[in-house]
Order: structure tokens, then sequence, then C-alpha cells
């Protein structure tokens, strides 16, 4: 059985060790840069959580991330190279960064469970206005637009490979 943690200073380890032991692509770095690389991204994280917190979702099975779902300000998300849209204001939307699945798990069931979670609770997020995502038409690796379409979330700009997904925080 899956179960959803809240991406936060107590579980940010667990996302840190989907990236740097469990990662997709099956590549672990040496101790010494995965050490280097899990310093960078606790300060980054810890960066994120002033601003927004849970900053997403990690899905842990018997202790074990099998995935996540991070979210971060608009703002740090496009400074860090990410899709980010133009539709509302910036200090009013979450991006999602991160949709990962560890190597060895059944991506497309984790991704969908990490999505359901995220729009089953989108209130947790306000005052928050909005999610958005750039995404992939068919069955891509890195954020395809089904899993998000399924999930609630409309196409708000066309990009031409990529098309920006957004969906509305209820604030009631």
């Amino acid at each position: 059985m899956i179960e959803m943690l809240p991406l936060n200073e107590e579980t940010m380890d667990l996302e840190i060790d989907l990236c740097l032991r469990f990662h997709p692509s099956g590549i672990v770095p040496d101790g010494k840069n995965a050490e280097r690389g899990r310093a960078l991204k606790k300060r980054f994280l810890r960066r994120v959580f002033d601003k927004v917190s849970p900053a997403g979702f990690v899905a842990v099975r018997g202790g074990k991330p099998v995935g996540l779902l991070e979210l971060m300000p608009r703002a740090y998300a496009r400074v860090s190279g990410y899709i980010t849209g133009r539709r509302g204001h910036d200090d009013h939307t979450l991006t999602i960064a991160c949709l990962e699945v560890a190597v060895g798990e059944n991506r497309k069931e984790v991704m969908e469970k990490l999505v359901n979670h995220l729009t089953g609770n989108l209130r947790v997020f306000r005052p928050y206005r909005q999610i958005e995502v750039g995404a992939f038409p068919g069955d891509v690796e890195f954020h395809p637009a089904w899993v998000y379409e399924r999930s609630g979330f409309s196409v708000v700009e066309d990009r031409g490979a990529a098309r920006l997904l957004a969906v509305l925080i209820p604030q009631k």
C-alpha cells in the first residue's frame, strides 16, 4: 500500500533519497557528490518551505520513497529553469517542478496516485490560487499531460512541444 506524506522539513530526506538513491534513471551519484547534492537540495527546499508547506507529497511504500510531487512558487521555478506560465500573478501560483517515480516502480500508477492526491487536497495550498505544470503530450517520461488532464488540470497555454496546464485552488 502506498502512503502519501506531505513534503516538508520532516520528510525532505525521503524526497532527496528518491532523487539520489532511487532515481528513475537508475543512476546513483557517488558518496561525495551525493552528499553535496543532498546539502544543496536541503538548502533549496528550506527556502521553498518558507513560502509553501507542504511543498507537495512523497509517496512511500514500506518506508521507502516510491514517488514524489514537488511544488514551488512560480518565481522559484522560473529561475530554476522550469516551464512556467503567464496566466495569473506569480505570487498566487505554484508550479509543479518534479513528478518522479522510483526505479522499479509502476510509473503510471504512482504518478496517478500523486496527482490525484494533490487535486484531492488543493485547499492545503491556500492562499495560492492556482497550480500549474509544463507538460508534454503522449506517454513521455517527464510530466506527461495525460496524468494531469485526468485529474482536472486544463490547458491554459500551448507552447508547441509543451502545454501549460493549471488547476484552480478553491478559496472557500
